[in-house]
C-alpha cells in the first residue's frame, strides 16, 4: 500500500475512533467489557484528543516525499499501533476486556506493520548517510 493511501486510511479511522471515544465512549467500553465509569470517560475524551491530532498529522502528510520526517512519522504510527494491539493482548489474556477487542489488536497491527512496511524504501535511502540537523 502507498504511503499516501495508508496516511488517508489512518487519518479517516483516527478521525472516526476520535469522534467515537468523544462522544459515545460508553459504546466501545461496553463493547471491550469495560465498565462506563466518570473516570473512564475522562481517559476516553483525552484519547480522543490524540487520535484526532494524530488523525490531522497523517492527512496532512498524505503527500509527503521520502525524507526524514515521513520516516519519523511513520515509524512513530508503527510504535503507537504495534504497542496498543500488544496490550490490547496482554490486557483480553488477562480477561480485563472481552475478546472484542481482538478487532481493534487486529486493526492496531495491520497499522503497525504497514507503516513499517512503508519506511523500507526511506531507511534504504537514509541509511549510511548522515543528515545535518539546522536547528537554527
Amino acid at each position: 500500500m502507498k504511503f499516501s493511501q495508508l496516511a488517508i486510511l489512518t487519518s479517516v479511522l483516527f478521525f472516526i475512533l476520535a469522534l467515537i471515544w468523544m462522544f459515545f465512549p460508553e459504546q466501545l467500553l461496553t463493547q471491550w467489557g469495560i465498565e462506563p465509569t466518570a473516570g473512564t470517560r475522562v481517559i476516553c475524551r483525552r484519547s480522543a484528543a490524540f487520535f484526532m491530532g494524530v488523525g490531522v498529522m497523517c492527512l496532512l502528510a498524505r503527500n509527503a516525499q521520502l525524507s526524514p520526517a515521513r520516516y519519523a512519522l511513520a515509524a512513530g504510527i508503527s510504535t503507537i499501533s504495534i504497542i496498543s494491539a500488544v496490550l490490547g493482548l496482554a490486557e483480553w489474556c488477562e480477561a480485563h476486556v472481552s475478546g472484542q477487542i481482538l478487532f481493534a489488536v487486529f486493526i492496531e497491527l495491520f497499522l503497525g506493520i504497514a507503516f513499517l512496511l512503508s519506511n523500507r524504501a526511506v531507511k534504504k535511502n537514509f541509511t549510511g548517510k548522515h543528515h545535518r540537523v539546522n536547528n537554527k
